[in-house]
């Protein structure tokens, strides 16, 4: 029972973090933006990092609220079989196709790591990204497969959702 609460203390602590993360990954997304409609509107050149910037914030935020739409069970899903099962079976099917959706997410952060093997191996340069810094972009693709690994990590623990932990006296 305590590595129960060990998981929802867990699964507790990643929520707030990727939370927070989204909510100032979204605030620089809308400051980014912002800037470059003022830099247009006055018929400037804008810095190419703008753009460089804007783009990997809406893959990054993409992914974080993909986390946090699993975290709450909020995610895509096709709810044919729900209309059609016994109201017993729903939570053992429920359970199933976590675990399916958990082995997807898995195989999905294996195959992205490849995939950054290779990006690393071309080592292309995001070049003036941040500020005039030069930085590797698989750099910025590195949250690729640890979003899929914690998504994998909410559904494997999904079944943890329905129990409540005691307060502690």
């Amino acid at each position: 029972m305590k590595s129960l609460i060990y998981i929802l203390k867990i699964r507790s602590n990643i929520r707030l973090v990727i939370g927070w993360g989204v909510f100032l990954s979204f605030i620089w997304m809308i400051l980014l933006g912002l800037t470059i409609l003022l830099v247009r509107w006055f018929n400037v050149q804008s810095p190419i990092w703008l753009d460089l910037q804007l783009r990997r914030m809406v893959l990054w935020i993409s992914l974080l609220g993909g986390i946090l739409a699993t975290e709450n069970n909020r995610h895509i899903r096709i709810d044919l079989i729900d209309q059609y099962l016994n109201l017993n079976l729903k939570p053992i099917i429920r359970l199933i196709l976590d675990i399916i959706s958990g082995i997807s997410s898995l195989f999905l952060g294996f195959l992205s790591i490849s995939f950054l093997k290779i990006e690393r191996l071309y080592n292309k340069q995001l070049n003036d990204f941040l500020f005039g810094i030069t930085i590797s972009e698989w750099i910025t693709e590195l949250i690729i497969p640890v979003c899929f690994f914690l998504m994998a990590f909410y559904f494997l623990t999904s079944f943890t959702s329905n129990i409540k932990s005691k307060p502690t006296e």
